[in-house]
């Protein structure tokens, strides 16, 4: 009999360093404890959790997700590090947010600056959108302002599309420093910043500048309304 684990297609050979998908490896994903909490949800799940559910996502999970987030960015001295559950909204991924941001955000024709080169995906949802995708260079602290400037002198974009912690596929992160100076560039020419922060609390030991990224509550004004924009982007040294 074929077992489960062979009869996965998709499986890489054993040993394999898969650097084309930005993914943690098979053997780190806790299946044991995944295993363990679909046991206890279901055991007191309702009929209700088995359909589509809420549109923002199911409200325990957000409240969860809320604290852990506010408890991950809490910085001594700082008010504005709480995340409230209404604040938050569920997808299925990066690329199903990319989607949402593009639809509620941007209109065909518009533009929107990445950094270069950036998460694979990310351009061909920008282009089925029907939106012009220009890029910014990046180096070993992330996006060039320099260079962004040099590109917002000659348009505005409806966003910026950035991974400043752990980026996909340099892996280096953005210094706070150009964390801030984006985010008063943001705050002088009217652009959303859409940052990418999905490992932004996770730690490696040697880049631990990455491991904890707060919220601020700069914002930024575009053709759609006024939004928070530097959420996740403005840098903290990790507590001890």
């Amino acid at each position: 009999m074929t077992s489960k684990r062979s009869a996965f297609l998709d499986q890489p050979p054993a040993g394999t360093i898969d650097l084309g998908i930005g993914q943690p490896s098979a053997d780190l994903l806790p299946l044991d404890l995944i295993r363990e909490a679909t046991e206890s949800f279901l055991s007191e799940a309702h009929p209700f959790d088995l359909t589509y559910g809420a549109m923002r996502g199911d409200r325990r999970f957000l409240e969860s997700l809320a604290g852990h987030l506010s408890e991950a960015y809490d910085t001594p001295g700082e008010s504005d590090t709480l995340v409230p559950p209404e604040s938050l909204c569920l997808t299925a991924g990066n690329s199903q947010a990319l989607d949402l941001i593009s639809t509620i955000f941007t209109k065909q024709g518009d533009t929107v600056f990445v950094e270069e080169p950036s998460y694979y995906l990310a351009h061909q949802i920008f282009r089925d959108h029907g939106l012009n995708v220009v890029g910014i260079p990046i180096d070993e602290d992330g996006l060039s302002l320099d260079g962004l400037e040099a590109a917002l002198a000659e348009q505005v974009p409806a966003f910026v599309y950035v991974i400043p912690s752990y980026h996909n596929p340099g892996g280096h992160c953005m210094s706070a420093e150009r964390r801030l100076r984006l985010i008063e560039l943001s705050q002088r020419h009217g652009f959303l910043i859409v940052a990418d922060v999905r490992h932004s609390l996770a730690t490696v030991g040697w880049a631990t500048s990455c491991a904890c990224v707060l919220p601020t509550t700069a914002k930024a004004t575009s053709k759609r309304g006024s939004r928070d924009c530097g959420e996740c982007l403005r840098g903290r040294w990790p507590r001890s």
